[in-house]
């Protein structure tokens, strides 16, 4: 819907509401955030979630590992993704395929082949491997032929139609 105005106004309401563990609105507002190019407002809106007691999940460190790759901060996204494959929900998360190959594909333009390592090691765990999606990123291929191949693979963004049902869910229940 583009208005981000009122998702705000609807989170400051909902947070009042809310179980400290979902952050479902809050991952809603971060990637409208990135969406937007508005890597600023990630971080601090971050920082606003934490403090109010926001628990963020596998999906909220995707997120932030999207903006630090935006700002091409290697280890910074590498935290956040080693964070996402380490919190309590990581075992039901699925990390988005394209957003891996960005990673893949950053560590390659800065030459950092070791924090390429690292996340290829995180999706050798069992329930990655299978993966079509993920076996052509853990692949013995050279870094370049894995972040080629994924381009090949329907990565799992989030639709809005999915935003829009998670926004109608959460106003129905004030």
């Amino acid at each position: 819907m583009d208005d981000i105005e009122g998702a705000e106004k609807l989170y400051e309401e909902w947070v009042s509401v809310r179980p400290s563990d979902d952050s479902r609105i809050g991952n809603l507002l971060i990637s409208w955030y990135l969406k937007k190019g508005k890597s600023d407002k990630v971080f601090s809106f971050f920082k606003h979630m934490s403090e109010g007691g926001g628990c963020p999940n596998s999906t909220t460190w995707e997120l932030l590992s999207e903006g630090h790759i935006a700002e091409k901060r290697v280890s910074e996204a590498l935290s956040c993704l080693e964070k996402a494959f380490m919190t309590s929900d990581s075992k039901s998360w699925k990390p988005k395929p394209i957003k891996l190959a960005a990673f893949l594909k950053l560590c390659q333009d800065e030459d950092d082949m070791e924090s390429a390592k690292v996340l290829i090691e995180l999706l050798r765990k069992p329930g990655y491997h299978n993966d079509e999606a993920y076996a052509a990123l853990i692949s013995k291929d050279e870094p370049s032929n894995r972040t080629e191949r994924i381009d090949d693979v329907d990565s799992e963004n989030m639709d809005d139609d999915d935003s829009q049902v998670l926004f109608s869910q959460v106003d129905s229940s004030f």
